[in-house]
């Protein structure tokens, strides 16, 4: 256990893993709390779960100090020694070539149906093996290292099995911190995109929703690795296009989208009539097919092929790409401007 002041060093650390039933972190533990507050909290707060499931404050848990032993020993295994090594590379007799057959029968069509990204990230990577950090935390966004090709890749992507794969402040919070690791281990980013915008509502807006989402665009438009993107479906207003680097002007290197993707910035789901102010809903029909005579469609096209992705790819496409992708930016040298000041402010 670590408690009050010893409970920081752990936390400072660049990851937190913790054992099951051994493990705790308190500011103060059940009797300390009972004793300054007169309040009861149970047992488990401050354990390896809680922290798992709540305060995002764990990365990974193990069942005993064995389990989380050899688990610290294979996430070093995607860790280089320090941020001037690349990270070690595995062999591997997976095909960089491989097509990848099962992803059009896995992601629906429809946009109302739902699958797991667990299933297309352990098709899409070598040999289907990949290691998640923050697990049960902000489920609705999935982190993990895996390799392509026998490369090292931190991964994140949306995952519509939760619900609407929406990123709110929790999600916002683990892709913030994933992708500082990242950038200072040098380490290339591959984004996997299908979400909905952010929805709006008093509890977020309340919380900081706003500057947890600038906190990680901040930090991806710095981000000076290797960044690809791939939309699989929907890159829909802030949380598709802007927060999950989804478009080449938030400094993604190299854009795909599968040819069902679709970028808006709003979802096509929701119910323009009460967006849309001072229009009666019998002159909504007449309101839409106004604004569609005003679209220029082959400006829309030239938007689409030059300023928001390179190349519309096939689904089964995807493996191949993204290796061919990591290949052309394994060189990648990216300079920030020299500092004017001690360092700079992140929006929290």
């Amino acid at each position: 256990p670590c408690i009050a002041g010893q409970a920081y060093a752990p936390t400072l650390c660049d990851f937190l893993l913790m054992s099951r039933g051994t493990g705790n972190l308190w500011l103060g533990g059940p009797r300390m709390v009972e004793a300054a507050t007169s309040e009861r909290i149970g047992g488990e707060v401050g354990g390896a779960d809680y922290h798992m499931m709540f305060s995002g404050t764990c990365d990974v848990v193990g069942d005993n100090d064995r389990e989380t032993i050899k688990s610290a020993r294979t996430l070093l295994g995607y860790l280089p020694s320090n941020w001037r090594e690349k990270p070690p590379r595995r062999e591997t007799s997976d095909d960089s070539g491989r097509m990848v057959e099962e992803l059009a029968d896995l992601v629906p069509d429809d946009f109302n149906l739902k699958y797991d990204m667990h299933d297309v990230i352990e098709l899409l990577v070598d040999d289907g093996r990949y290691y998640e950090i923050k697990k049960d935390y902000a489920r609705n966004l999935i982190t993990c290292f895996c390799h392509f090709n026998g490369e090292v890749v931190g991964l994140v992507a949306n995952n519509p099995r939760e619900p609407g794969s929406i990123l709110e402040i929790d999600s916002c919070d683990k892709y913030y911190r994933f992708l500082e690791v990242l950038d200072a281990y040098s380490i290339p980013l591959v984004t996997l995109t299908d979400t909905v915008p952010v929805v709006p509502g008093e509890q977020q807006e309340a919380r900081g929703l706003l500057r947890h989402g600038a906190k990680v665009m901040d930090v991806y438009a710095t981000a000076t690795i290797p960044k690809i993107s791939v939309v699989i479906r929907e890159a829909y207003g802030d949380a598709g296009s802007i927060v999950m680097g989804a478009v080449k002007g938030m400094g993604a290197d190299l854009c795909y989208a599968w040819p069902i993707a679709r970028y808006a910035v709003e979802c096509s789901r929701t119910d323009y009539k009460k967006v849309v102010k001072g229009i009666e809903e019998d002159a909504f029909p007449g309101y839409l097919n106004r604004a569609r005579e005003k679209l220029d469609v082959f400006e829309v096209a030239a938007s689409w092929t030059a300023q928001v992705v390179d190349e519309v790819i096939e689904p089964r496409e995807t493996r191949k790409k993204i290796i061919e992708a990591l290949e052309m930016t394994t060189n990648k040298s990216e300079k920030l401007p020299p500092r004017v000041k001690n360092h700079g402010t992140s929006p929290t």
